[in-house]
């Protein structure tokens, strides 16, 4: 009786962990990077993605990201493609050998109403670190918003071209290794 009542007591307290499925045709990635002269922005395609719910808290999530669907927003149409595709050739993210990129949410740490402190494994060519970045997540209606900016080092993913990091004396050749990255997803309702 006594073991029945505590078994009961602890599943009381036990919150039911929730997968939500992420949106990702309204979900958005945006990207930006820039050299010595001048800076890029783009997009890339979330493939798939997932948020990890208990009461109402973000507890994880993974995403997985498109690499062979980045596009660029700042050059002419003319230009576009030949930059496109200079991104996704072996000199940057090689998307035709790794043609996805993962998130995976390891620790969310609220840090106030509906801003989490995200700890997570980033892996880009097959290579994996963890990153840390700021999250929020704010519920609407019978779903989620959450958003998250934070930076990468390409070179700690062996991103080369032009990087300071492999190569001196590139003057005005050189591109920086810090990406931007800005993630704005929906989940599906």
């Amino acid at each position: 009786m006594t073991l029945a009542i505590i078994l009961s007591l602890l599943t009381l307290n036990l919150s039911p962990l929730e997968t939500v499925l992420v949106n990702t045709q309204k979900s958005t990635i945006e990207w930006e990077g820039g050299s010595a002269t001048t800076t890029h922005n783009g997009l890339i395609s979330l493939k798939s993605g997932t948020l990890e719910i208990s009461d109402g808290q973000l507890t994880g999530g993974a995403f997985e990201v498109d690499m062979t669907s980045i596009t660029n927003l700042d050059v002419s149409e003319a230009y576009r493609g030949k930059l496109e595709n200079h991104l996704k050739s072996e000199d940057f993210f090689d998307a035709n050998a790794f043609p996805t990129a993962q998130l995976i949410i390891v620790k969310a740490t609220e840090e106030k109403d509906n801003l989490y402190r995200i700890v997570a494994d980033f892996t880009v060519r097959d290579i994996t670190k963890s990153i840390e970045f700021d999250a929020s997540l704010t519920p609407t209606g019978n779903g989620y918003t959450a958003s998250a900016t934070f930076t990468f080092d390409r070179s700690e993913y062996e991103v080369k071209h032009r990087s300071g990091s492999f190569f001196m004396d590139l003057g005005d050749k050189l591109i920086y290794d810090e990406i931007k990255v800005a993630i704005s997803v929906i989940t599906q309702n």
